[in-house]
């Protein structure tokens, strides 16, 4: 079992729950409550509940890799590449918006995971290369 990719995936799912049941009343709720227009709405709870999606399936195949499955392995530079993806935009939008890395700081989540996830498919490889 490869320790980094379980990490990234406990990683993960942690962001998710914190996402899902931290964020939803934060930010999903307000905004559905808000004078916006009904299309709008809509489109704010399809890209969150996408986005929910993405972490929970990105979540399963970091955990996967860390068992070895081959197909999630050769999706991790994929994945690693998309969670470093989130976490530059939360810091590009911190820092334009808010003059802060720190207003809206879940790019340090993606920094985490990123991290272990790149962590362990460098493990990975090196062990299926041999060295």
């Amino acid at each position: 079992m490869n320790i980094w990719l379980l990490a990234a995936s406990g990683l993960t799912f942690l962001t998710t729950a914190a996402h899902v049941f931290g964020g939803g009343s934060e930010i999903h709720v307000p905004i559905l409550e808000s004078n916006a227009e009904a299309i709008p709405k809509a489109a704010v709870s399809v890209i969150w509940h996408w986005v929910t999606a993405v972490l929970l399936l990105n979540g399963a195949a970091y955990f996967m890799a860390a068992r070895g499955h081959q197909a999630a392995l050769a999706s991790l530079p994929l994945i690693n590449l998309q969670f470093a993806a989130f976490g530059l935009l939360f810091l590009f939008y911190g820092i334009t918006r808010f003059g802060s890395i720190f207003v809206i700081g879940q790019w340090l989540f993606f920094l985490a995971i990123v991290t272990c996830g790149y962590l362990g498919q460098r493990s990975q490889t090196a062990t299926v290369l041999g060295q």
